[in-house]
C-alpha cells in the first residue's frame, strides 16, 4: 500500500465532495483510486521487452541505478581498459587492441537520481541512445509505488507516441487519470497540479514529432513557468537537445562501469553457470565488453547468451543483431517513426553507406573525423543512392541524433560509438567488395587491423579463399599463421582440411619457437578457438581442459575482486604447469 498519499492529497482535495450526503464513501473512493492508478502504471512500467524477444524482463529485477553527472561530459574521453594499471600495461604489452574508449568521470561527481531530486526539481536527463534515460523515469514510478524515493503522483507522458501532438499537457494528465479510472479527473488533475504534488515525466524530446516540436517545447515550458511547484523530469539524446527548456538543470547519463556491467548480469540470470559463463565472455573479449557498457545492448547480449549463442565464435552475429536494434527495431518497437534522408533508405543502402565510412576511416588510420574529412568518403555513394552530396552533413547528422551508431564527441568531430562498431562496418566492406583478392591488396598486421581481418573471416559465406591468400601471401610467416588462427574464433565456413593445417601450423608454433612472446602468442590464439572441436582436441593434446576456466570460477562470487584474480589471456588461462600432461 502507498502510505503517503493520505498526507499528499488530503489539501489539494479535501474539500472536493463538501456538502455531499456519500463524500466520505467519495472520498475513500478516490483516496483508493488514486493508489491503484499508481500501482497500475508501476505494473505496466514494469515489464518491458528487448528486441524482438518474446521474454518480459522486469525492470525491479534487473534495474541498476544509472550514474549521473550534472556537468555534461561527453566530450571527456580517456582510455582506461581495464581499471587496474598494471592489467592495463600487461595487455598493452600483448595486444593494444585490447584498449578502449571510456567518458571519464571523477567518483565524487556521480550523482542518483534520488540525490538530484534534492536540490532540483526541473532536469532534463541527456544521453546516448539506449543509455537508460528512459528506464530512469520508469524507475522513479516503481519507486514511489513502493513508498521510496519522491513523494509525488505520477505522470508518465511518452512524447514519442505523439501523446502531446492534439492536446495540451494539462489535457494528458486529466485523460490518463480518468483512464486509469480517477472520477472527476479534470478537478483532481487541476487541484493536485494547483498545489504542486504531481511529478510530470516526459519522456522523449528528441523524439517529437518535427511539425509539433516547437509547439509541444512551448507547451512544456508553458506548464513548467505556470505550476512551479510541482517536478518536471524529462529526458533527450544528448545531440538533438538544444536547451530549449527554460531552467531545467542539465545532467548525463553515464555508461555503465565493469561493476555495473557484473550486478546487471547478475541480476538477469538466476542460473549460476550462465550468469558466470557469460561474465567470463565479457571480460575475456575487450570487442563484447566495449559494447557492454550500453544497458541496451547488454540486455541483448544476455538475451542472445540464454538463447546459448556462442557469442565468442560468432560475434558478428551479436554485433549484426545489435546495430540493427540501433537502427530500426528499438524504435519500431516502441510504435516511433523517424523521418529523414538516412532513414528512407533501406537496410542495404544504409549499411553500405557506414559501410564505406569505416572501411575509409581504417585505411586512413583514423578514429576521429569531421564533416571535411569524409566528404570524399561518401560523395560516390551518396550520389549512387539518389541523395545529393550536400546531403552528407544532413545524413552524418541524422545518424547521431537518431541512432546512436555515430557520436560528436566534440564540436564538429565525429566518432564511431564504439570502435567495434567501425571495425564490424569496415570488415563488412572488406567483405563485400572481396578487396583482399586484389593484387595490390597487402594485410596489415598492426592491432588495429587485427579485428577486422579476423571479423572478415565470419562475415564471408565461405572464407577458404581468404584464408589460403592470408597464408601464401607471406609463405605462412608466423604473423599470418597467428590471424589465420584467429580467423577460426570467430567460427568461419571453412574447408575441413584448411582449418586442420592452420590448427597444425599453430600448433608448431607453439611447441617449436624458442621465444617467450611467440609461445605466448600461440597460446593465446589456441585459447581463442577454445569453442571449436579441433580447438578442444588441441587444448586437450597440452593437457588443458576446457572448463579450464569455469572450474576455477565454479564457486565464487561474480565480483571485480574475482575478475582481478584472473587475466583472462593466454599465461594465465594456460599456466605454465598445467601445459603438460
Amino acid at each position: 500500500m502507498i502510505e503517503f498519499i493520505d498526507t499528499i492529497i488530503s489539501e489539494p482535495l479535501k474539500d472536493i465532495y463538501q456538502g455531499l450526503k456519500n463524500k466520505a464513501i467519495l472520498w475513500k473512493k478516490l483516496r483508493y483510486d488514486i493508489k491503484k492508478y499508481i500501482e497500475d502504471l508501476s505494473t505496466e512500467l514494469d515489464e518491458f521487452s528487448i528486441h524482438r524477444s518474446n521474454r518480459l524482463i522486469r525492470l525491479s529485477k534487473v534495474y541498476i541505478e544509472p550514474r549521473l553527472v550534472d556537468k555534461i561530459v561527453s566530450e571527456s574521453y580517456f582510455y582506461d581498459y581495464p581499471d587496474n594499471n598494471q592489467n592495463l600495461n600487461d595487455l598493452l604489452k600483448r595486444n593494444p587492441r585490447v584498449v578502449v574508449r571510456k567518458h571519464y568521470v571523477p567518483e565524487d561527481n556521480y550523482k542518483s537520481i534520488q540525490q538530484l531530486l534534492v536540490e532540483y526539481n526541473r532536469i532534463v536527463i541527456l544521453g546516448q541512445p539506449g543509455n537508460g534515460k528512459t528506464t530512469i523515469l520508469k524507475k522513479i514510478v516503481l519507486d514511489i509505488a513502493a513508498n521510496k524515493g519522491v513523494k509525488a503522483i505520477p505522470v508518465y507522458i511518452p512524447l514519442r507516441n505523439s501523446s502531446l501532438q492534439n492536446m495540451s499537457v494539462f489535457e494528458f494528465i486529466c485523460k490518463q487519470f480518468k483512464n486509469y479510472g480517477i472520477d472527476n479527473a479534470e478537478l483532481v488533475g487541476s487541484r493536485l497540479l494547483e498545489q504542486g504534488k504531481l511529478i510530470i515525466l516526459l519522456d522523449g524530446i528528441d523524439e517529437i514529432v518535427v511539425d509539433d516540436r516547437q509547439r509541444i517545447l512551448e507547451e512544456i515550458n508553458s506548464i513548467t513557468i505556470e505550476y512551479p511547484k510541482n517536478i518536471f523530469i524529462s529526458t533527450s539524446r544528448i545531440s538533438s537537445y538544444n536547451g530549449e527548456l527554460i531552467k531545467y538543470k542539465e545532467v548525463e547519463i553515464c555508461e555503465f562501469q565493469s561493476d555495473d556491467v557484473i550486478r546487471y548480469v547478475n541480476n538477469w540470470f538466476s542460473d549460476d553457470t550462465k550468469r558466470l559463463g557469460l561474465l567470463v565472455k565479457i571480460r575475456t573479449y575487450p570487442q563484447i565488453a566495449e559494447i557492454a557498457n550500453n544497458p541496451l545492448l547488454l540486455s541483448l547480449i544476455c538475451i542472445v547468451y540464454d538463447f546459448d549463442l556462442e557469442i565468442s565464435s560468432r560475434r558478428t552475429t551479436l554485433y549484426k543483431r545489435c546495430i540493427e536494434c540501433l537502427m530500426r527495431d528499438w524504435d519500431a518497437q516502441r510504435g516511433f517513426r523517424r523521418v529523414g534522408n538516412f532513414i528512407k533508405l533501406d537496410d542495404l543502402k544504409r549499411i553500405s553507406i557506414l559501410s564505406h565510412l569505416a572501411y575509409n576511416l581504417h585505411v586512413n588510420g583514423k578514429i576521429y573525423f569531421d564533416l571535411e574529412t569524409i566528404d570524399s568518403y561518401l560523395s560516390d555513394i551518396i550520389e549512387r543512392y539518389g541523395l545529393c552530396r550536400q546531403d552528407i552533413p544532413l545524413v552524418i547528422e541524422e545518424i547521431v541524433d537518431h541512432y546512436g551508431l555515430i557520436l560528436e564527441v566534440s564540436k564538429n568531430v565525429y566518432s564511431f560509438s564504439h570502435l567495434t562498431f567501425q571495425e564490424f562496418f569496415a570488415a563488412t566492406f572488406l567483405a563485400e567488395n572481396r578487396i583482399f583478392q586484389n593484387v595490390d591488396f597487402k594485410f596489415d598486421f598492426s592491432p588495429f587491423w587485427e579485428e577486422v581481418f579476423v571479423l572478415c573471416a565470419s562475415i564471408l559465406p565461405n572464407s577458404s579463399d581468404y584464408l589460403n591468400i592470408l597464408l601464401r601471401s607471406k609463405n605462412e610467416s608466423s604473423e599470418h599463421i597467428m590471424l589465420a588462427g584467429l580467423c577460426l574464433s570467430v567460427d568461419p565456413v571453412i574447408d575441413k582440411e584448411l582449418k586442420k593445417h592452420i590448427l597444425r601450423l599453430v600448433l608448431n608454433l607453439y611447441h617449436n619457437y624458442t621465444s617467450p612472446q611467440m609461445r605466448d602468442r600461440a597460446q593465446y590464439v589456441l585459447v581463442r578457438i577454445d569453442d571449436t572441436f579441433v580447438g578442444q582436441q588441441i587444448l586437450k593434446s597440452m593437457g588443458v581442459s576446457k572448463h579450464y576456466i569455469d572450474n576455477k570460477l565454479r564457486g565464487a562470487e561474480a565480483t571485480n575482486e574475482n575478475f582481478d584474480r584472473f587475466k583472462f589471456f593466454s599465461s594465465t588461462i594456460l599456466p605454465s604447469q598445467d601445459n603438460k600432461k
